[in-house]
């Protein structure tokens, strides 16, 4: 696996794919994940969302919570499957209910957009809340996003459902993060 993710950073998605190819058919949930991102972008093999689809639901199969979040994407964008927001919110949601920070940010945006769900101000507060305390160290871009999205939100929400979204974050029972893979 390591030796895959150092040729991939090194631009060599080509010999990734090769490392990590007999991972993945033995069921490795990472490198199948990596496999799906490799055809989603089209990095070392043609780009084919039909292919990415097939890896992320492997691993999504396992519960991996990259892979769930990957495919909300995927039904959020229409990429290669008909689009579904609320096929969308239900993967993010089965992720951030892991607390994972991006599916929880993606969750949020979704409820505060009212795609796939009912537009709930209090929810979007939710889950931001939880996503900026879910990113890790490194994810100072990502924390920083969600809380510029969350001022943005603030903004536009009663004072009654900010108490509310407080008092959802401050209710959830969440495990320990996700770690970045």
């Amino acid at each position: 696996m390591e030796d895959g993710i150092a040729a991939y950073n090194k631009g060599d998605a080509k010999t990734a794919l090769r490392l990590w190819q007999p991972l993945a058919d033995q069921g490795n949930t990472d490198a199948q994940v990596n496999i799906g991102v490799l055809h989603a972008n089209g990095e070392g093999v043609p780009q084919s969302y039909p292919e990415a689809l097939k890896w992320y639901l492997k691993a999504a199969d396992q519960g991996d919570v990259f892979a769930l979040n990957n495919l909300g994407l995927m039904y959020m964008r229409g990429q290669g499957v008909a689009p579904s927001d609320a096929m969308a919110v239900t993967l993010y949601r089965q992720a951030a209910d892991r607390n994972f920070a991006p599916a929880q940010f993606n969750l949020a945006t979704m409820y505060a957009q009212g795609r796939g769900t009912t537009a709930d101000k209090a929810e979007a507060y939710k889950w931001l809340t939880l996503a900026m305390a879910a990113y890790g160290p490194d994810d100072d871009d990502q924390r920083g996003d969600a809380e510029d999205f969350l001022a943005h939100l603030v903004k536009d929400m009663t004072a009654d459902e900010t108490a509310e979204g407080e008092r959802r974050a401050l209710a959830a029972k969440l495990p320990e993060p996700a770690k970045p893979k």
